[in-house]
């Protein structure tokens, strides 16, 4: 594909009378919802400013930029004592600490569905986490939605994004997809003497990007996003990026600046230059809009897909989702019902926080008059120099009998009630934003036990309950979208890697079939609320005092003690699982006197139990049950061995260090059984001790 500079000439506006219609009708929308929302962006410019640390500016609404309404004399201290800013952070760490639990839910009981909804899962909770950088999109999301009130996660299809392959297609113009498929129509060609005939087709990839309350508008008809008809959302492109995406050359915007659209909103923001921004001259950007009108409504019928610009129509489809719903998805933070836009705790936090920096400032000011305080200085004495407080300084006037001498001015100490204030701000500005002193760190006094600073805590996260809902529900929606493009435009073949905690990658050669019987998907209700590791661990280890699960391998899998390097008793199970892939390829890995046989019996038998074993061919499962039945012959052994040693007075493990393990009936080991490292271990050294 050329680039932009071999076209210079940028599109021009529609020549048809419905294309211009729909052009006119598209940007009067945008405009108007421009208009609706004007009055809320200033308290989001508000919030942010606050969020840096300037309290002192104002929203002109007329002239659109934030302004100093008193401007600061030079003896003046302002000192900002930013508290809105950690509050902020503490909610987004507390929204953060837990990622929701998608699970994916089958269509049926049929086996078929149920592995399409296993492949789903782990698609969604391990590749697409990797693959699009989920926990980012997330935290820049929240970020907006705790700053400003309102933000969400675009799920969006881009045609082109991983360029063109190459694909084999048959006589009738199908491509081939399968490597067995191509090779035996390759031999097939080459057999008739022919050439293969290649086919070049877009490799497209999901978008997934979080969006801020600047870049969305929706239906004025309905608060509520998921019930608006259409939205549009607006943003910045590179102008190479708008010819590669969508094939038409376009006018670079002068104003257009990433995430705030518009370069002229950043005027007045930052009243320190920090932030002060310059138009771009080499990289050429052009802000673009895209509409989608779900299907269903009285003019598109059909629904439509628009793209479009200050001055063209760039795409114009049908809407191209099959679930139905734009793919846009926000959440609020506080809510407020009557209004599309919900709130922020900025917005209640900005006034306390402004007045406890001006109480903060005014006490270093008086500070300062103490320390330099004026001078009462008569007239006739005739001090002209200006008096500057310096250690050795001197003051010269004339001496007149019965006028008194210069001296400084004795200032009032400060009222108790000024510094008294400090506190109480504070605690005002802890009780907006529902952060008490747990959530800083602090034991309540009182408060002695595990178990009870644990309920303090979850109290204390109460308040954020509404908000994890929010984002649960927004997690959910995105899951599903992301699930449905998988399904529908991962036509061709995609190599897939699932990583897994000490085991080797799981490569799955997928495509978009595999999820045909994938219904829909589900946040766990709660996932995603902050949970205290402590009294998580404290819970776990009192299960094992009183004896309701005593697997330590299970206890430390739940206590997180295996992030590091992996035990032996892991590695074992990993060996095991690679066996299970051997034996299904129809090959037999053997089996060794030293294997930790207990390991291998309970991966294997727990693999004969599925539904998967039982849809294998007969000499498959056969081959499974004679390598069973070899690791309990080798256990046998093991565990006769361990009798004569200890029958002769010498009591010695087996050779892979593991405490033998009697057979049950017909051979039958207990696969659950801990691994030797941990055998005889106390309970109550298992966080703090390897295994001994």
């Amino acid at each position: 594909m050329s680039t932009p500079e071999a076209n210079t000439q940028a599109k021009g506006p529609p020549t048809s009378e419905t294309d211009k219609k729909l052009l006119h009708w598209a940007q009067s929308l945008h405009t108007e919802g421009l208009g609706r929302r004007r009055h809320w962006e200033g308290m989001w410019w508000e919030n942010l400013a606050v969020y840096m640390g300037d309290f002192w500016v104002e929203w002109d609404i007329h002239k659109r930029r934030l302004y100093e309404p008193v401007k600061r004399p030079d003896h003046r201290v302002r000192v900002p004592i930013n508290l809105a800013q950690p509050a902020v952070r503490t909610e987004l760490a507390k929204l953060m600490k837990n990622r929701p639990i998608m699970d994916v839910l089958a269509r049926s009981s049929d086996q078929s569905d149920l592995n399409s909804a296993k492949v789903g899962d782990k698609l969604l909770n391990n590749y697409a986490e990797r693959e699009f950088h989920m926990p980012r999109v997330r935290r820049r999301m929240l970020t907006w939605a705790l700053t400003c009130g309102l933000a969400g996660i675009l799920v969006d299809w881009d045609d082109t994004k991983l360029g063109q392959i190459d694909v084999l297609v048959d006589d009738t113009g199908n491509p081939i997809f399968d490597p067995r498929a191509i090779e035996l129509y390759k031999q097939t060609l080459e057999n008739q003497g022919r050439k293969a005939t290649y086919k070049q087709i877009p490799n497209g990839e999901i978008i997934v990007k979080e969006v801020s309350p600047f870049e969305i508008l929706w239906d004025f008809s309905v608060n509520f996003i998921d019930d608006a008809w259409w939205c549009i959302y607006s943003t910045v492109f590179d102008v190479e990026e708008v010819y590669r995406r969508w094939g038409v050359v376009v006018n670079a915007d002068t104003n257009a600046l990433p995430g705030i659209i518009e370069q002229r909103l950043m005027g007045r923001f930052d009243l320190t230059g920090k932030l002060a921004t310059r138009p771009t001259h080499v990289q050429r950007m052009a802000i673009i809009h895209q509409m989608w009108i779900k299907p269903g409504h009285t003019k598109f019928p059909n629904g439509m897909c628009l793209v479009f610009n200050k001055d063209t129509i760039l795409r114009k489809t049908e809407f191209p989702y099959s679930h139905g719903k734009l793919p846009v998805y926000m959440m609020g933070h506080v809510p407020f019902p009557i209004s599309q836009w919900p709130l922020s705790i900025l917005t209640g936090l900005k006034g306390p926080v402004l007045e406890l920096s001006k109480t903060e400032s005014q006490m270093l000011e008086n500070r300062n008059l103490m320390a330099n305080p004026p001078w009462l200085i008569p007239k006739q004495l005739q001090v002209t120099k200006e008096i500057q407080n310096k250690p050795g300084m001197r003051i010269e006037y004339n001496f007149m009998p019965n006028v008194p001498k210069p001296e400084p001015i004795t200032m009032p100490e400060m009222p108790k009630y000024v510094s008294d204030l400090i506190q109480i701000l504070k605690d005002h500005i802890l009780e907006i934003s529902g952060q008490g002193e747990t959530s800083q760190g602090k034991v309540p006094p009182g408060a002695r036990s595990g178990v009870a600073i644990a309920y303090l805590q979850e109290e204390d996260d109460t308040r954020i309950g509404v908000t994890v809902q929010e984002f649960e529900e927004l997690s959910e929606n995105v899951a599903y979208a992301m699930l449905r493009l998988m399904a529908e435009k991962y036509t061709t073949p995609r190599t897939v890697a699932i990583y897994k905690n000490h085991s080797d990658i799981e490569i799955i050669d997928f495509q978009g079939s595999m999820l045909a019987g994938a219904a829909s998907v589900v946040v766990q209700a709660g996932s995603a609320l902050p949970r205290s590791k402590a009294a998580k661990q404290q819970y776990i280890l009192d299960l094992w005092d009183r004896k309701i699960e005593q697997d330590p391998r299970k206890v430390r899998q739940m206590l997180e003690l295996s992030e590091g390097d992996p035990d032996e008793w892991e590695v074992d199970l990993d060996q095991a699982e690679r066996e299970n892939h051997i034996l299904q390829a129809g090959d037999d890995p053997g089996v060794k006197e030293w294997y930790n046989h207990p390991a291998h019996h309970y991966v294997h038998r727990n693999f004969m139990k599925s539904a998967d074993f039982i849809e294998l061919p007969q000499g498959i499962q056969q081959l499974f049950e004679e390598h069973d039945q070899e690791h309990t012959y080798y256990e046998e052994q093991q565990a006769m061995n361990a009798s004569q040693m200890q029958g002769g007075g010498q009591g010695q493990p087996s050779q892979n260090g593991s405490t033998p393990v009697q057979p049950g009936a017909n051979g039958q080991q207990v696969p659950e059984g801990p691994p030797a490292a941990f055998s005889g271990m106390s309970p109550a050294n298992i966080i703090g001790a390897q295994p001994q």
